[in-house]
């Protein structure tokens, strides 16, 4: 029995996923990434909101 091909897609697509987020969440929180991406973007939002001011 063949799957049809947009239901052997989405599969795949949610094994990834969850592979992803299995395998790399846990090492990215570990490390504090998201709080330094979270600052970061706080940072990228004060530049863009001086640069853009009329």
């Amino acid at each position: 029995m063949r799957l049809h091909p947009v239901v052997s897609g989405a599969l795949a697509l949610g094994f990834l996923a969850v592979t992803a987020d299995w395998l790399l969440l846990p090492q990215l929180l570990r490390n504090d990434v998201h709080e330094k991406t979270i600052g970061e973007y706080y940072k990228l939002m004060d530049l863009l909101k001086g640069l853009l001011t009329f």
